[in-house]
């Protein structure tokens, strides 16, 4: 009878160890699921940010600070590729937003996010993208939300005269 108990305890101690060990194993896959999601968009959003700065080509400084000091004497070409570059940077807003979602890693996606959108924020033109692009989020978006606040805070920048020298049109 002592035999029969220990090998039942055995046998319990033994089941549970494999179903354990099989909850371990569907745990990892789908953490090993997750990070080749996460790797992949990652990826996807690496060749996109070479793709823009090979579209953009070295110009693109140089035409954001004519856009920044001489804006009207921008041509049409160098409106698209300055709408271009803004777009570029929005992407990487919702990327780093969407990145954040999949993983929540912690990352301060939103203080790196709101550098990107003060940098669209330095012209006039970079805020008219905003202001015509943002109608696509809704007003609980965080994405909106973080770009509101950002071109609100350059607008407060702009009257302490701290940061870019364009001035914002009233």
């Amino acid at each position: 009878m002592k035999q029969d108990n220990i090998n039942t305890i055995l046998h319990i101690g033994t089941f549970l160890a494999v179903v354990a060990g099989m909850g371990l194993v569907v745990w990892e896959q789908q953490q090993t699921k997750e990070l080749m999601r996460l790797q992949l968009s990652s990826d996807a959003f690496s060749l996109d940010v070479q793709y823009d700065a090979a579209f953009l080509g070295e110009d693109a400084n140089s035409i954001e600070a004519k856009a920044c000091t001489n804006p009207d004497t921008l041509n049409d070409a160098e409106k698209f590729l300055l709408t271009r570059h803004y777009g570029s940077l929005l992407q990487r807003i919702v990327r780093n937003s969407s990145i954040d979602d999949l993983g929540n890693l912690g990352a301060d996606w939103e203080r790196q996010s709101f550098f990107n959108f003060e940098a669209m924020f330095r012209t006039e033109l970079g805020r008219e993208f905003w202001k015509k692009v943002s109608t696509l989020f809704e007003k609980e978006n965080r994405v909106r939300i973080v770009g509101d606040n950002a071109l609100e805070n350059s607008k407060q920048l702009q009257q302490l005269e701290i940061g870019v020298s364009c001035r914002f049109s009233d």
